[in-house]
């Protein structure tokens, strides 16, 4: 099914003013600007490819007339949410301090990069050397790749460092080494002048949490009354996020684009987008690969630029076969930085959403639109409109009127909707269409998990700073450090059942807890029995019984193995992305069925889903097949071919003798748990006939603890409908009891994910266990 729509041009408003220097800006870009002058932070929401980074980058003249003028140094904090687009926006900034001659050095920091670096005698800590580079990158100005980011010798000119959120997210949760963990907080806390990040809406609540906390703190330490400024870019923001900002005590200004957008010819407007011809097809580009070849075969030979963009790195590489169009490169996870950066050069790109987040298709020599037609996978709302505005992008071309194709795959019943709706052959300013298509819901919303806003976890995740800092302040200052949690409770959820002192008590037992962990028995305590007996019955106990417990070997052990559960449930709270560390894979494909690069290293997980494979008995082996240096990798593998249907995998857990089925429902499927013995099983996706993995990658999870959601029967419903709106693939885990004889399946969700869903389904588990809906158990006893 197959539905056509017409897409008119979009322009946008230019600068109208008599400021010479502002020439050729865009208004919005200049409103942005002026807004940071008035306010302490700044949403610029214009739509994707309008311009948004230089709009943000235009506050630097400020910033470098005062430096000029005063020889203070302000740095820049740039936050762009992956490494690819790390490295375009770090090229971006250089280009634009340097066409502008301001006083900056433009600093790209990633963690790959600081592996490299070597800080005064030797190697150093990765945390050690990010301070020093932070604080005086002259030391590092001869070492490879530094050396080339510095604009000039004069070192000591303020920094636009460019990091990624993982790195500002270690530093301001103290997740650095012990001895460079103040250090790191203090830097990014406190050093930076402007602050830009970018593609906002792309992050998850508990991502987006990180970096509201952080403007709270910058609230309340006085750094926005100092004059530091904020600058958020995002084409799609979600309504939850607005509502936050206005929470703080700051001044918030917005950048919006208006209701109806400009077309090209209007007086003061600037051609932004070509004119597009919209066909939404239904199913995906796997399903669709000979359709896929017929329409993009015929453009290729005409000499067009294109793309391809799936959500799923596995169907992208199924529908590459059907296309084996000579020039065409990879820019997916696998490939290496300067395969995707050459890949962007090639006549046809075939992408994963690495591209949805900003990413600059632009092509050399060209007068007119980088991509001339466009094929995209969208399954909701926020893919589709990014995913569209990446075709036909005209700003600063000498031609505007070429008109791109983009073929949408969406689910069915999105192109029924719209035919019924939108019509066949209709002609619609891409806003009309916008708003028309969120009033359909076809594509559906994205489903944002925002209940993990002021959650158990959520607090745990966000009291540690706090913690930090108050171990760090005077005694007689710490009562401020209180108001800065009463503040984090106020903002984001008005009340909690967690007091400030047990919030304290609870960060001390986590720090205990992680003592046990790397100590072991030697570590244990008679609390930590006296906590594992009153999980264990839900009765307190009393001194000898505790000591009695540590006493007897068999208990003993199950002591220690709670503490480090427990130690490992709330430790995968501390991740930025995700925390399950699933055994990866060095890859050597000479057929290039997965990848273009040499020796990429990759999720074995994935390739064992869809590829067959030949293991390699080490990495000597992988040397002699491939000719090259194996890289460090738990397995090493060949890519044979394709597996005719996906394999299924799921894991295995059988529980400890003293555990029936009864009490494993009770106290591991009520709420996020820590699973130690783990195995992984294959099995056919048709006939579940079980498909035997290699001894290794089934004992791989064995010694491990894995965060696991595992829900009752009754609650798979509200479990399945939150994982596929918000995009999370679900699991089974297959459950011996000892009590049972048999094993019993259930869903479940692995790694950091399962604190997001949780509080989405907690009402759905305890009424599936007849409990109080409205009780959250708490993750730390």
């Amino acid at each position: 099914m197959e539905l056509t729509v017409n897409l008119l041009p979009v322009a946008a408003p230019v600068y109208l003013g008599d400021n010479d220097s502002l020439s050729g800006l865009l208004q919005h870009q200049v409103e942005t600007w002026q807004a940071l002058r008035e306010h302490d932070l700044v949403f610029n929401t214009w739509d994707t490819g309008m311009g948004k980074t230089v709009a943000a980058l235009l506050y630097l003249q400020d910033l470098a007339r005062e430096y000029e003028e005063t020889g203070r140094r302000k740095d820049v904090l740039f936050v762009a949410p992956v490494n690819e687009l790390l490295a375009q926006h770090a090229r971006d900034i250089r280009d634009f301090v340097t066409a502008r001659k301001l006083p900056f050095n433009v600093l790209e920091v990633t963690a790959e990069g600081l592996r490299h670096l070597e800080a005064g005698a030797g190697p150093g800590r990765a945390g050690e050397k990010l301070h020093e580079l932070l604080a005086d990158p002259r030391q590092f100005a001869g070492q490879s790749g530094i050396g080339d980011m510095l604009i000039d010798a004069d070192t000591s000119r303020p920094g636009i460092v460019v990091v990624n959120p993982d790195i500002f997210y270690y530093a301001l949760y103290y997740r650095y080494n012990a001895f460079d963990r103040r250090n790191l907080f203090l830097d990014f806390v406190s050093r930076f002048a402007y602050i830009v990040i970018d593609e906002f809406h792309y992050y998850a609540p508990k991502q987006f949490a990180n970096f509201l906390f952080f403007l709270l703190l910058c609230e309340d330490l006085g750094h926005f009354a100092a004059g530091r400024k904020v600058c958020l870019l995002s084409a799609t923001p979600a309504p939850y996020m607005r509502d936050f900002l206005a929470r703080l005590k700051i001044h918030v200004g917005e950048v919006r684009p208006p209701e109806v957008e400009a077309e090209p010819g209007t007086p003061g407007a600037a051609p932004v987008l070509a004119p597009a011809v919209l066909h939404l097809v239904g199913g995906d580009v796997a399903e669709q690969a000979q359709w896929l070849r017929e329409r993009t075969w015929p453009l290729l030979e005409q000499g067009q630029d294109g793309a391809v963009i799936a959500s799923s790195l596995h169907r992208l590489n199924r529908a590459r076969q059907a296309v084996p169009w000579p020039d065409a490169g990879r820019i997916t996870g696998p490939e290496s930085s300067d395969n995707r950066h050459e890949a962007a050069a090639r006549q046809l790109i075939w992408a994963t959403p690495t591209v949805d987040i900003g990413f600059n298709f632009a092509k050399k020599q060209k007068d007119r639109q980088g991509l001339d037609f466009l094929v995209f996978e969208a399954f909701n709302h926020d893919e589709f409109w990014q995913r569209l505005g990446r075709a036909g992008r005209v700003l600063g071309k000498a031609r505007c009127d070429f008109p791109s194709h983009i073929w949408a795959l969406v689910p069915e019943d999105v192109v029924v909707t719209w035919r019924d709706r939108v019509g066949e052959g209709g002609t619609y300013a891409r806003s009309a269409l916008k708003q028309l298509s969120a009033e359909l819901a076809a594509p559906p919303p994205r489903r944002d998990l925002v209940h993990y806003l002021g959650s158990e976890a959520f607090y745990l995740e966000t009291f540690w700073p706090i913690y930090q800092l108050h171990g760090m302040t005077a005694l007689e200052d710490r009562p401020y450090i209180q108001s800065v949690f009463d503040r984090v409770k106020e903002v984001f959820a008005g009340a909690s059942w967690r007091s400030f002192g047990s919030m304290i008590r609870a960060m001390r037992g986590y720090a205990h807890q992680e003592e046990v962990f790397r100590r072991a028995e030697a570590a244990l305590t008679t609390r930590d029995a006296h906590d594992f007996l009153f999980w264990w019955s839900g009765k307190s106990a009393g001194p000898a019984e505790g000591a009695e417990c540590l006493r007897h070997p068999m208990y003993r052990r199950q002591v220690l193995d709670f503490v480090r559960g427990q130690y490992a449930a709330k430790k995968a709270i501390f991740s930025f992305r995700e925390c399950l560390e699933g055994p990866v894979a060095a890859v050597y494909d000479p057929k290039g069925i997965f990848t273009d690069t040499a020796g990429a290293v990759y999720g074995l997980l994935h390739l064992l889903r869809y590829y067959d494979l030949r293991f390699f008995p080490g990495a000597e082996e992988f040397h002699r097949c491939a000719g090259e240096t194996p890289p460090p990798a738990d397995f090493y593998v060949e890519v044979v071919k394709f597996r005719e249907e996906p394999l299924q995998l799921y894991y295995r857990y059988e529980c400890p003798q003293e555990v029936t089925r009864s009490f494993f429902m009770e106290k591991y499927a009520t709420r996020p748990v820590a699973l130690r013995g783990l195995g992984i099983r294959g099995r056919s996706a048709r006939g579940g006939a079980v498909h035997p993995l290699p001894a290794e990658v089934s004992r791989f999870l064995q010694d491990q603890y894995v965060v696991a959601l595992v829900v009752p029967d009754a609650a798979v419903g509200a479990l399945l409908s939150a994982c596929r709106g918000a995009g999370i693939a679900p699991v089974k885990v297959g459950v011996t009891f000892p009590d049972a004889g048999k094993e019993v399946e259930y869903w479940a969700v692995v790694g950091t994910a399962a604190y997001l869903l949780y509080p989405e389904i907690r009402p759905a588990i305890f009424r599936a266990l007849r409990a109080d809906a409205d009780k959250e158990l708490p993750v730390i006893i």
